[in-house]
């Protein structure tokens, strides 16, 4: 086992003494020694999340467990020898919520990523709430390990760039789109039936091959909206503002959207307040807008990348590329191809 996991296996039996959750999970080793399985107390939940280390310095988590209590614990950058320390999670369900000294954030019920940068011994709040599933992969490594992971070459996009640079002082939450393609990935590594060896180079090429899809669109997204990097303790809370955080909450998951439920009860606002209210501030509908920034950013890739017209429709959340092409068409008037051709 490396001596990452082994680090993680310490921490998480200084965890089973906390107040609350005593012996709250079991330990033992899977992958033949490479992985830590936490088996939940059957007490105190269901399921198992399994540990193990894709990439030097990073820790990757399966996790599917259901609590039958609510619970809360830190989630950061506790270790300072650690320093800043990046948190990026590919979550299947939802409704999880984090705590900033009075602020709250609760992300969506259904398919989302969330990244969290944490600078050197800075922590937030993290809240399961009773019977919620938490089914999903989550990634911890140190700021400066990832980037070096991924080197120069990468394009980082605006707001890895800007934790990079050191430009960032305090605790920062973006929610960028979960495309298809993480979907799928994010399922096939929660669904992985092999075991020993082929288990642990199933999950580790998967697990690499999450994280590129990741840092490959975090960079290839078109200019970054005003609230790409959400600073949680600067969130407003005046009554004008629900209508500037669910356009927010649309530039960040445009190809898998909350439903309108899911929006009215984010903001807690009824369907004809916020729809009413949208369109009155932005002059489109919910679902216009959401179009529009899939059109966006479909012509982006067109214009600045090599992928095909079917794999953009997939990232932009089209089942169909036929689906892509007509909405394309009805948006530009001209088809995708003939934008590619154009660039010639």
């Amino acid at each position: 086992m490396s001596d990452f996991i082994d680090t993680y296996k310490k921490s998480i039996q200084q965890f089973n003494t906390l107040p609350g959750f005593e012996n709250i999970f079991k330990m033992r080793e899977g992958c033949n020694g490479s992985s830590l399985i936490l088996e939940m107390n059957p007490k105190q939940g269901d399921g198992q999340i399994e540990v193990l280390s894709p990439l030097p310095e990073v820790s990757m988590s399966l996790i599917d467990v259901t609590s039958k209590t609510s619970y809360t614990t830190l989630m950061g950058s506790v270790d300072a020898s650690k320093g800043d320390h990046l948190t990026i999670r590919f979550s299947l369900s939802g409704g999880f919520q984090y705590f900033k000294n009075k602020q709250r954030f609760r992300n969506s019920q259904q398919a989302s990523c969330l990244m969290f940068y944490f600078p050197e011994g800075e922590t937030l709040d993290f809240h399961q709430p009773e019977g919620v599933h938490n089914h999903g992969v989550t990634f911890h490594t140190p700021a400066s390990n990832f980037f070096s992971v991924f080197g120069d070459d990468a394009d980082y996009g605006e707001t890895f760039s800007r934790i990079r640079q050191g430009k960032l002082d305090s605790i920062y939450f973006d929610q960028p789109p979960m495309t298809p393609a993480m979907i799928q990935i994010t399922r096939e590594l929660l669904a992985c039936s092999y075991q020993g060896n082929m288990r642990k180079l199933f999950l580790e090429g998967a697990g690499i091959q999450l994280l590129t899809r990741f840092v490959e669109h975090m960079g290839g997204q078109s200019s970054a909206p005003t609230l790409l990097a959400h600073k949680l303790d600067e969130l407003k809370s005046v009554e004008g503002d629900w209508l500037e955080n669910i356009r927010f909450i649309l530039e960040r998951s445009y190809t898998s959207p909350p439903s309108r439920e899911q929006l009215c009860q984010l903001v807690g606002k009824n369907k004809n307040k916020l729809s009413q209210g949208f369109k009155m501030q932005y002059g489109l509908s919910i679902s216009q807008y959401t179009k529009k920034l899939r059109m966006e950013q479909g012509m982006h890739l067109l214009k600045n990348s090599n992928k095909t017209v079917s794999v953009i429709a997939n990232e932009m959340g089209y089942e169909h590329a036929s689906s892509f092409i007509n909405a394309f068409i009805n948006q530009y008037g001209v088809s995708p191809s003939e934008i590619r051709t154009s660039q010639m």
